[in-house]
């Protein structure tokens, strides 16, 4: 019949917000459970970065975001190209956090990108009407 349990394990995970949407945005920790579904991570990260920059994310909400796991040392950070890629350590987030984190992670590392697709097409029409206004 199964384990009907799974065990759950709190860990910390270091995030970082995609540089084309805020390449000066200071990398950040969140706890999370194991057991959590990859909704909630992106509930906790979206809550923690308004705390931090309440302007970021103010014109989305948390189902707009799309999560990266990446291992990846902060200086590598400008260099990263997100696609799924299992050889250079970045892949899609999806379903529950256990499918990519059992344990506690390296705390040496990026573990999370966060990205917004939607986010950065309206600060890019935000850009071209601003553009298109000084014409």
């Amino acid at each position: 019949m199964g384990n009907l349990f799974r065990n759950m394990t709190d860990i910390r995970l270091t995030c970082r917000i995609r540089r084309e949407i805020d390449e000066n945005f200071s990398k950040f920790e969140i706890e999370v459970h194991t057991d959590y579904l990859i909704d909630a991570l992106k509930n906790k990260i979206f809550e923690a970065v308004k705390k931090i920059d309440n302007k970021i994310f103010s014109d989305i909400d948390a189902t707009d975001l799309t999560l990266w796991k990446v291992e990846i040392h902060d200086a590598d950070f400008s260099k990263l190209e997100l696609k799924n890629n299992d050889a250079e350590r970045t892949k899609k987030i999806q379903k529950i956090v256990s499918d990519y984190w059992k344990e506690q992670p390296s705390t040496e590392i990026i573990h999370v990108i966060v990205n917004s697709p939607s986010l950065r097409y309206k600060q890019e029409n935000a850009k071209l009407q601003e553009e298109i206004r000084i014409i």
